[in-house]
């Protein structure tokens, strides 16, 4: 069958208050000419899992659109249950309720099985929703904004409401299904377009202008949500041009912003609309200001839009007093009745209003008009079986589960088996997987260095914590089987301990590489590069997702510090706060933590969109879509990226991580417990303790020293000093020392205030030489017991400061 130009998708569930799908359908194709239909279809999702209501509903479609739904341009659908995962115990977020995360959850599944079904109908995909109105001249207004992009787009908008009017080209259909069964629990799915669109590198809304389709609906399908309706999208024209009195007007009922009751009692455009279901005995007073001879009353309720917002059983009753006892509350005196609602509408004759109040005018001076509620009727339909089996045949061949549509190619049973180049045997699961991909590169290779530098900054007793997976990602074979043979040659006991994992992949998991979009100015050839690098990166997370609680990712030209696996350790016991990645390193793609749990999930992220942004980027937007929103950075990091030649021939790298140095504590010095204070500008991720303690890290201020400036180390109790080394600057950022100070002991303080000590018989002790002091046998130049150790600047500084370490030993 010939491709249409235009699918439009319309999910649709049981509402419990009022039901627009009619409307909508008639709305789009009384909107639709004669020759348009035949370039549309209409694809409409019964998506609740109440059988009754979709037999109910798809017969009456049938019976409503016979032709149109013989000929396929009305296509109706179901989706079969095992299609959804868990719906329960889903992750709150947005502080929604659990019954609306339960709800947009199930919606979100609901679009991905729409577009499913829809991918290959037409050239371009349409999604509204079931309570809608259309403009007249829809079609002709989506050819046309399409016509006049000059730029890629990745979805097109033609309403400003929710996830209405979203356009899309039919083949991006299937990458959004897939993305949005990753996250479906995670974001609404607003949201979670706006993440797409940015990958595919649309970072704008292009909105079309005037709306195309305005949302209509009032009621969500969503029990507890009210939804906002703009007045200016529905028909509020009066036809009754009544000489309505000045009244006050009071009813029971809730009402909408901007659809007050005097809007109703207006003689401009506008209604009434309340959110509140009408129960028995709710009631709408019109209380005229003075007695009026009327002889016509004229209500009609309902609308064009929602022609079930009427009333059917209530009453019109004239009284002659009335008296307010409460916000909203009347009670009326004398009251006659003047007629009952048919059809949502009451008229009252002129004979019987005239009798009526004029016989009541000559004892009363003031009446009201009144209405009563007094039932909600709802109607219990039974369908022939037969509507199965024609929701059958419509959707022939078009069955698969949510395992079927997210499986990974390439992955065959015991496929981690087949990709281990030594065998090994199974173990525990470990604290930490480092995973390692490396190719063959053209010039130096850093790979045997990374390696040694992780091992021998572990100690052995820690390295039972660690597994380091060796990812040959090359599509050498000669060369994986030379490295493979290397590295068991030098690595024999940690490979037959589990220590070490060498593995391959197979060509088959791998998606096209040729003739790629071209994004970010690359050439043809970093683009091949860099989309290979996202899959290497899957599959290495895909094989290491049962190894251990967490995983880390570094490149094959790295090295380390001693004590690392301690300071990651220490740091993740140090959040608080959920995280999705933990950094420790501000280099490319280094030194990133993940839960082990959730490498699958980042793996089928990345290979549905492995060809348009490389990793560094793609990660983030991870983090964005597991409600991550800043990055949590490790400061001082520990991981230094030392590759000058990259695998991409002919790139090099000369950059450096500002925040990394080896800053393992030389000096071993017996540091007092103390409180340190500096008038510098002090960093959060590197304050001045860091460079007192045992611990690593240092002191890094985040502004120039300036004359008189000062850092105090006040003792908590006197001490007897024999020595104090002081070292400032670092081999990354030499200039960071001090030039200009001098370091003094004090016998005794006073705390003025925050960062404001006075010291009092202050004794100088030396000045810095090259950003460092060492003061021997002070125990010879004071026989006193030290309160603070003083460092006053003398002369302003052009950089900022370091103090690596501060060494103080005791008597």
């Amino acid at each position: 069958m010939q491709k249409r130009y235009l699918t439009i998708g319309i999910p649709t569930i049981w509402r419990p208050r009022t039901y627009y799908l009619w409307y909508t359908i008639d709305s789009l194709l009384n909107a639709t000419s004669k020759s348009q239909i035949s370039q549309i279809c209409v694809v409409i999702f019964l998506a609740d899992f109440n059988t009754t209501w979709k037999e109910i509903t798809s017969k009456d479609i049938e019976r409503r659109y016979e032709a149109l739904v013989n000929n396929n341009t009305i296509q109706i659908i179901t989706a079969p249950y095992r299609f959804y995962p868990p719906l329960d115990k889903l992750k709150h977020t947005f502080n929604d309720s659990a019954s609306r995360i339960k709800w947009r959850s199930k919606q979100n599944i609901d679009y991905a099985y729409l577009w499913l079904y829809s991918k290959n109908i037409s050239k371009y995909y349409i999604q509204i929703e079931d309570d809608i109105k259309t403009s007249p001249t829809y079609f002709d207004a989506i050819k046309q904004f399409i016509s006049v992009q000059k730029i890629p787009w990745v979805c097109l908008e033609f309403c400003q409401h929710g996830f209405i009017g979203k356009l899309f080209h039919s083949h991006d259909l299937e990458k959004l299904a897939k993305y949005i069964m990753l996250f479906y629990d995670e974001q609404p799915i607003d949201y979670l377009l706006r993440h797409f669109n940015s990958i595919y590198l649309q970072d704008f809304k292009i909105e079309r202008k005037p709306n195309v389709f305005n949302h209509v609906g009032l009621y969500s399908s969503l029990l507890e949500k009210i939804t906002y309706v703009n007045p200016k999208v529905l028909d509020t024209r009066k036809s009754l041009k009544g000489h309505n009195p000045k009244a006050e007007l009071f009813t029971t009922l809730a009402s909408l912003p901007k659809f007050d009751l005097k809007a109703a009692y207006s003689v401009f455009n506008g209604y009434f609309w309340s959110y509140s279901s009408p129960v028995a005995n709710d009631t709408i007073h019109i209380v005229f200001h003075r007695p009026q001879s009327i002889t016509n009353v004229i209500i009609k309720t309902g609308s064009k839009e929602h022609p079930n917002d009427k009333l059917e059983n209530a009453q019109l009753d004239a009284c002659i007093s009335c008296r307010l006892v409460g916000k909203n509350r009347i009670i009326c005196y004398d009251k006659y009745h003047l007629g009952n609602f048919r059809n949502g509408s009451v008229v009252a004759s002129d004979r019987v209003i005239h009798y009526c109040i004029m016989r009541l005018r000559k004892k009363y001076k003031r009446y009201g008009l009144y209405l009563t509620c007094s039932i909600i009727l709802l109607e219990f339909v039974f369908l022939h079986r037969k509507w199965r089996n024609q929701m059958a045949n419509s959707q022939e061949g078009f069955h698969f589960n949510t395992r079927e549509l997210l499986k990974i190619p390439g992955q065959q049973t015991n496929w981690r088996q087949h990709a281990q180049m030594f065998k090994t045997s199974p173990t525990l699961p470990r604290y930490l997987t480092i995973g390692i991909p490396t190719v063959r590169r053209q010039k130096t290779s850093y790979f045997f260095e990374t390696v040694d530098s992780l091992l021998n900054c572990t100690t052995d007793a820690k390295l039972s914590d660690i597994v380091i997976v060796i990812f040959l990602a090359d599509f050498n074979n000669t060369w994986k089987q030379e490295m493979a043979t290397k590295i068991r040659n030098k690595y024999e006991n940690l490979l037959f301990n589990g220590n070490i994992h060498v593995i391959e992949a197979q060509r088959d998991f791998y998606p096209k590489l040729d003739n790629l979009e071209h994004t970010f100015n690359d050439s043809e050839e970093r683009t091949k590069w860099r989309s290979k690098q996202n899959v290497d990166y899957a599959f290495l997370w895909l094989y290491s997702a049962d190894l251990s609680k967490f995983y880390m990712q570094i490149e094959d030209d790295v090295f380390t510090i001693s004590g690392y696996l301690d300071v990651i350790k220490k740091f993740i016991a140090e959040q608080t706060d959920n995280w999705t990645c933990l950094e420790f390193s501000t280099m490319g793609f280094i030194g990133k933590v993940f839960h082990s749990k959730e490498l699958e999930k980042l793996a089928k992220t990345i290979l549905i969109f492995y060809d348009k942004q490389p990793v560094d980027f793609l990660f983030m937007y991870f983090n964005h879509l597991n409600l991550q929103g800043a990055r949590i950075i490790r400061r001082p990091t520990i991981f230094r990226h030392i590759g000058y030649h990259s695998s991409l021939p002919g790139k090099t790298m000369n950059a450096a991580d500002k925040y990394f140095d080896n800053f393992e504590k030389s000096l071993k010095g017996d540091n007092p417990t103390a409180k340190l204070f500096t008038t510098l500008k002090v960093s959060t991720d590197f304050p001045l303790d860091l460079a007192y303690s045992a611990d690593y890290g240092y002191f890094w201020s985040q502004s120039a020293p300036q004359v008189n400036d000062t850092v105090h180390i006040l003792f908590d109790e006197p001490q007897s000093i024999t020595k104090v080394i002081v070292v400032t600057g670092s081999r990354e950022h030499p200039n960071d020392k001090l030039e200009h100070a001098r370091l003094e002991a004090c016998l005794s303080v006073q705390i003025l205030r925050t960062n404001s000590i006075k010291c009092y018989n202050a004794l100088t002790l030396g000045s810095f030489k090259n950003g460092s002091i060492t003061v021997d046998h002070m125990n010879s130049l004071t026989n006193f017991k030290i309160a603070c150790l003083k460092i006053t600047i003398t002369k302003q500084q052009s950089w900022w400061l370091i103090i690596k370490e501060i060494a103080i030993f005791l008597h």
